[in-house]
């Protein structure tokens, strides 16, 4: 679920919320066409990974720095447009919501992208059992492995 708070209140902002999710949409919806446009006929017929197990198979694409293209490209690109989103909102929850045992946070502020994707590829090549959950939950889980938020935040 995506979240956030205004610090001077405290309560949940479905405004901010909204925003969020309107930009995940936009951001998907860039992909999807970029590839379309491209890419051959062929890869109109990808989709987006909505399971762990599929965005760990989509980040592997991203492995080794190399130049990607056509199917690479766009699995290679979700990949990283979904973390750069999703350090984004665990980063907020993690200076906003610290108390907030339910809400899923991580300390990224001064993570890089390599070290995100890694973090995840590595989550989800040690953890096989967690590869049916949403693909958020799986990046939910592998950043708050390795960058727990510190009592410092906030």
């Amino acid at each position: 679920m995506l979240t956030a708070t205004s610090s001077s209140s405290g309560h949940t902002s479905k405004r901010n919320c909204s925003k969020m999710k309107r930009l995940l949409r936009a951001a998907s919806l860039a992909i999807v066409t970029s590839a379309n446009l491209i890419g051959s006929p062929a890869n109109a017929e990808l989709s987006i990974p909505e399971t762990t197990g599929e965005l760990y198979a989509a980040c592997l694409k991203t492995e080794n720095n190399k130049t990607m293209y056509g199917e690479d490209l766009f699995y290679g690109g979700y990949c990283l447009g979904l973390i750069n989103a999703w350090q984004f909102n665990l980063g907020r929850n993690c200076i906003f919501q610290k108390d907030d045992p339910i809400v899923s946070k991580a300390d990224l502020v001064n993570v890089s992208m390599q070290a995100l994707v890694q973090a995840f590829i590595n989550y989800a090549r040690d953890n096989p059992q967690d590869w049916s959950l949403l693909a958020l939950g799986g990046l939910s889980r592998a950043f708050q492995q390795y960058f727990p938020c510190t009592n410092n935040q906030g």
